[in-house]
C-alpha cells in the first residue's frame, strides 16, 4: 500500500450525506483562509475521500484520506473543519422508525415524483422555513391536508414557531394548518396510511396520514461548534442548498458562520496580520452581529391579530402604516405591496426590481422593505421572485366598488382556471371571504426563470382587497382534490420475494418499493445517488444498488434477510440499529458514574450502527444535557467514513 504525508493549515471535508459539494461556506471558508496565505486543502473532489480522523488536541489533527487509485494519504493538517448535515430526524416514539416517517430531505426528493399519497392527510413535524415551504408545496400540487406539528414551542419565545411570518402566511393561506403538540406513536393501518396519535392542550387527537415528514427544527444552537475548546477542529452544518432563492435564511446562515469560523481561524494560526486585521476584525464582526440578528424574527414577531376571520384594526393599521404598503398610487393603477413585516434576512425583491423602487432600509436597529411608488412599474417581476409569496399588486380605486389583485399561484391551479369563472377569496390564514372573479393572467419579462408561478388578476370588492391574500376554486368547480391513479398501461408486473406486483415504469427499485409501502432499513437515511451503497439488494439474481437499478417488467427483487421494516416497541429507543433505549444509557451513566461525552459513547456504543449515528446522536446529545453532561459542543470524531462518498450535484 502506498502512503503520502502532506501537510495543509486547514483541511475541509465533507461528512456522509452531505447535499452538495463544495456548498456556499466550503467556497467562502476556503477564499478566507487562502487570502491571507493559508494552504487549504478541500477533500471530497477529485476522487479524494475522507477515510478517518486522527485527531491531535490544539493542534488540529491527521486526516486519513484516499484517492482513486487507492493510495492512502496522511494529511497533517492545523485546522480541521468537518461539514455535516443539520438533524432531520425528531425524537424517537413508537412507530417513527417505520416507513411512515421520512426525514425532510428524502421528502424533499420525491416531491414532484408522485411517490407520496396527496388524497390523504400530510403530517410535517416541525415548523422552520424548511417545513412551511414544503407544506405549501405540497399543497400547491394538490395535496388535500397538510398539517405541521409544532412540540418545542417554548423555543421560539412568544413567536412560538421556528419560521418567518411570510413562510407562515404562505402556508396558513394556501390551506395549512399547524398545531402545537406532541406526537405519540404512528402506527400503520393499510393501503399506504398510518394513524398518527398526538397529544395537544385538549387531548389526544387521532390523524390518518399518508405519511410523516421530519423537518424541524428540534433545537436553536448555531450551526458550527469547535470540540474541545482550543482545538481547532470544527464541526459545522451545512444548511444552504445550491440554488440561494430555495432557502435565502439556510444561505445566509452559513454564509455568515463560514465567516465567522475562517476568521477565528485565521486569527489563531497566523500572529502578524499586518495590513490584513482590519479587515480580518471587520468581517468577523459584521458576521457576528448578522448571526444574532437572526434571531430578529423571534424576539421581535409581527402576528396578525384577528376577530374572527377579520384582520383586527389595530393590526390593520400598522400593516397600512408599513413602509412596503402603497399609500397613494394604488389608487391609480396596479402598485406593488411588500408585506415583509419582520426583520429577515431576505432581500430578493430589492435585488430582482429593475426599476430600484423597493428599498432595505435601517429603521432604529431593523431592516424595513421601503417601496418607491413613484418608481414602481407594477411589472410583476418581484410578486414572481419573492420565495415567500410575500408580495402582491393591488389596485383599490376610489370611485368603485371593485379592485383589482394580482397574486402568485402554482401551476397545479392556475391551469384551472378560466378567464370570468368565480374563485373564492381567502384571507392571510386561509379563511374564507367571500366570491371574487378571475380576470387575466399577468405576463412577466421574467416568466421563464419562474415557470411554477402564474400571476392571476382577480376580481375583488374594495373592501377586502387588503384581506385577501390568495383564492380557491369554488367548490362546485373542483375545489376538493380529483384523485388520480396510475394507469394500468403505464405499469408492469415484478416479482417481490416470489410475489407478483404492478410498479409504475421507468423509476428506479429504490422508489418502486418506497411506493409499494415495503420499508427496508435506514433506506430513508440513504444517499440519493448510491454512494452509501447501503441499498444494495438481489435483483435478478445479481447483487445491485436499489437506487441505481430501474425497474423493467417481470424482474425479480429480493430483499434481504433482516433489512425489513424496522417498527420499533420500544418507546424511549435511541439507537434503531443496534436497539438501545434510553433506559440502556441512563443506567449506563448513573452505575459507571460516567461524566464525559467520551466515557459514555464508548460505554453505551450508541452510534456505531449502519447509520453512523445520523439518527440517534442528537437525541443522544439531550439525553447528555439532561444528565447534566455538557455535550453541547461535543463533536465525535471517531465515526467510520469509509463506506460513504460524498454526493454531488443533489438538488433539492
Amino acid at each position: 500500500m502506498i502512503v503520502r504525508d502532506g501537510s495543509f493549515d486547514v483541511v475541509i471535508a465533507p461528512a456522509p450525506r452531505v447535499a452538495h459539494w463544495p456548498s456556499i461556506g466550503v467556497t467562502t471558508l476556503s477564499k478566507e483562509c487562502s487570502r491571507v496565505g493559508l494552504k487549504v486543502g478541500i477533500l471530497g473532489e477529485n476522487g479524494i475521500q475522507v477515510r478517518g480522523l486522527i485527531p491531535q488536541m490544539g493542534t488540529g489533527g491527521v486526516v486519513i484520506a484516499q484517492d482513486q487509485q487507492h493510495r492512502i494519504h496522511r494529511l497533517q493538517t492545523r485546522a480541521l473543519v468537518r461539514v455535516s448535515l443539520p438533524q432531520e430526524i425528531s425524537d424517537p416514539f413508537p412507530g417513527s422508525r417505520s416507513q411512515g416517517l421520512l426525514p425532510v430531505s428524502t421528502a424533499m426528493r420525491v416531491l414532484k415524483s408522485k411517490s407520496i399519497r396527496l388524497d390523504q392527510t400530510l403530517v410535517i413535524l416541525g415548523t422552520g422555513n424548511r417545513a412551511l415551504r414544503l407544506g405549501s408545496q405540497y399543497l400547491e400540487m394538490g395535496a388535500k391536508e397538510v398539517v405541521c406539528i409544532e412540540s418545542n414551542e417554548s423555543l421560539w419565545g412568544k413567536k412560538k414557531i421556528a419560521g418567518w411570518e411570510v413562510e407562515q402566511r404562505r402556508f396558513m393561506s394556501t390551506g395549512g394548518k399547524i398545531i402545537f403538540g406532541t406526537p405519540l406513536s404512528l402506527t400503520e393501518k393499510g393501503g399506504l396510511l398510518w394513524d398518527l396519535r398526538v397529544q395537544d392542550t385538549i387531548g389526544v387527537r387521532i390523524l390518518t396520514v399518508s405519511r410523516v415528514i421530519s423537518a424541524g427544527p428540534f433545537s436553536h444552537e448555531l450551526p458550527f461548534r469547535e470540540y474541545p475548546a482550543g482545538s481547532m477542529l470544527f464541526e459545522f452544518t451545512q444548511h444552504s442548498g445550491e440554488v440561494r432563492e430555495n432557502d435565502i435564511e439556510g444561505w445566509d446562515l452559513e454564509l455568515n458562520s463560514s465567516r465567522f469560523v475562517a476568521t477565528r481561524m485565521i486569527k489563531s494560526l497566523i500572529t502578524d496580520l499586518g495590513h490584513d486585521r482590519d479587515r480580518i476584525d471587520s468581517i468577523f464582526k459584521k458576521s457576528k452581529q448578522k448571526l444574532r440578528s437572526r434571531d430578529s424574527h423571534l424576539d421581535d414577531p409581527f402576528v396578525v391579530e384577528y376577530e374572527g376571520k377579520w384582520i383586527k384594526k389595530e393590526t390593520k393599521t400598522q400593516i397600512q402604516k408599513y413602509a412596503g404598503v402603497p399609500k397613494r398610487l394604488h389608487q391609480q393603477g396596479l402598485m406593488a405591496s411588500v408585506e415583509c413585516f419582520e426583520d429577515i434576512s431576505c432581500q430578493i425583491c430589492h435585488e430582482r426590481c429593475p426599476e430600484s423602487a423597493i428599498q432595505i432600509v435601517k429603521h432604529g436597529v431593523r431592516l424595513e422593505r421601503v417601496l418607491i411608488e413613484d418608481k414602481c412599474t407594477a411589472c410583476g417581476i418581484c410578486v414572481k421572485a419573492c420565495p415567500s409569496r410575500a408580495i402582491t399588486l393591488i389596485n383599490e380605486p376610489t370611485d368603485k366598488t371593485e379592485a383589482r389583485l394580482v397574486v402568485p399561484v402554482a401551476t397545479h391551479h392556475a391551469k384551472r382556471l378560466k378567464t370570468g369563472e368565480f374563485v373564492t377569496l381567502v384571507n392571510r390564514q386561509g379563511d374564507r371571504l367571500s366570491q371574487g372573479r378571475m380576470m387575466t393572467e399577468l405576463k412577466t419579462e421574467v416568466d421563464t426563470e419562474f415557470p411554477g408561478v402564474h400571476l392571476i388578476e382577480i376580481q375583488t370588492p374594495s373592501h377586502l382587497v387588503n384581506e385577501t391574500r390568495q383564492f380557491k376554486l369554488v367548490p362546485s368547480l373542483g375545489d376538493e382534490l380529483e384523485v388520480t391513479h396510475t394507469p394500468l398501461d403505464q405499469t408492469i408486473e415484478v416479482s417481490l420475494d416470489g410475489n407478483k406486483r404492478r410498479v409504475r415504469a421507468g423509476i428506479s427499485v429504490t422508489q418502486a418499493l418506497f411506493e409499494l409501502g415495503v420499508a427496508r432499513e435506514l433506506d430513508v437515511l440513504s444517499c440519493p445517488d448510491g454512494s452509501c451503497r447501503l441499498c444494495q439488494i438481489n435483483v435478478d439474481g445479481i447483487k445491485r444498488l436499489a437506487c441505481q437499478t430501474e425497474v423493467h417488467s417481470h424482474m425479480h427483487i429480493q430483499l434481504k434477510k433482516g433489512i425489513q421494516a424496522i417498527e420499533s416497541t420500544k418507546e424511549d429507543e435511541v439507537c434503531a440499529c443496534l436497539g438501545i433505549t434510553r433506559g440502556e444509557v441512563e443506567s449506563r451513566i448513573e452505575k459507571g458514574k460516567l461524566s464525559s461525552p467520551e466515557q459514555i459513547r464508548a460505554s453505551t456504543h450508541v452510534g456505531e450502527g449502519r447509520c453512523l449515528g445520523q439518527s440517534c446522536i442528537p437525541l443522544f446529545n439531550r439525553i447528555l444535557q439532561e444528565k447534566g453532561v455538557d455535550g453541547s459542543r461535543w463533536v465525535d470524531w471517531r465515526f467510520p467514513w469509509s463506506e460513504w462518498v460524498v454526493s454531488r450535484g443533489i438538488s433539492e
